[in-house]
């Protein structure tokens, strides 16, 4: 039955046998009707696997079909961070900008993504020594953890009128 499959899907992902995992949730989407939890489950299991490009594939679906789900977005991000780990064109920097979108409608809820975010967006700003956009980025991401010792840095740098390090981000 349905049920069953779903389990044997959720099975191998809880086990961690990401190939097992998305081999099979790949069968189900090309033979039954998908669902917004079957490519989220497939976008991770690729993502586990670091194939970071397929899994990108599987969260534009799941964005696609649910566009207010955060989570699409902020895998879309982070698996195109991997395609671009030093920022040189930005991959990942529409999908950051969606989870702030998205997120800034419950930031205490959202702060971890947000968080993520406004990191990544003044990184890029500073890459391209965007001064303003990246005080914006990071300052935003300071007031959600005024205690984060990367941000202390960071603002106290750019306050002084000088850079912060240029580096990819993980």
């Amino acid at each position: 039955s349905m049920a069953y499959s779903n389990l044997g899907l959720i099975f191998y992902y809880d086990k961690k046998d990401y190939p097992n995992a998305e081999a099979n949730f790949l069968e189900k989407i090309n033979t039954q009707k998908a669902t917004t939890n079957d490519y989220f489950y497939l976008g991770y299991s690729q993502y586990y696997q670091k194939k970071y490009a397929t899994a990108d594939s599987a969260f534009a679906k799941l964005t696609e079909l649910s566009p207010a789900y955060l989570t699409g977005h902020l895998m879309r991000a982070k698996s195109n961070v991997q395609l671009d780990p030093e920022l040189k064109t930005g991959l990942a920097k529409p999908h950051y900008e969606k989870v702030v979108e998205l997120g800034v409608a419950d930031p205490e809820k959202n702060k971890k993504a947000l968080l993520e975010a406004y990191k990544y967006l003044g990184y890029y700003a500073v890459q391209f020594e965007m001064i303003e956009e990246a005080k914006a980025n990071f300052g935003k991401a300071f007031e959600l953890d005024p205690n984060d010792a990367e941000l202390i840095d960071i603002m106290t740098k750019l306050n002084g009128g000088s850079l912060p390090d240029k580096k990819g981000r993980k």
